[in-house]
């Protein structure tokens, strides 16, 4: 819907332009969505970022690590 495409794009552009010094952004090839596993793509807003201002990064086995829960300091 291009309504949708419209606010998903200007939702990312207030995002993008409230990083203070760096941007990440990421995304799950695949995702267990109601019990099933759905295979995910990234934005397609990602393209229309210059090539210049990105960096990719592919995790090997796409897996994280948990070493446990850790309160964050929210002050």
């Amino acid at each position: 819907d291009c309504d949708n495409e419209g606010e998903e794009r200007r939702l990312l552009y207030v995002a993008m332009t409230r990083a203070k010094q760096a941007l990440y952004l990421s995304y799950a090839k695949k995702r267990r969505i109601f019990g099933k596993v759905m295979t995910r793509e990234p934005s397609k807003f990602i393209w229309d970022i210059k090539p210049g201002l990105k960096h990719y990064r592919h995790v090997a086995d796409g897996r994280f690590k948990k070493k446990g829960h850790t309160q964050l300091d929210l002050f």
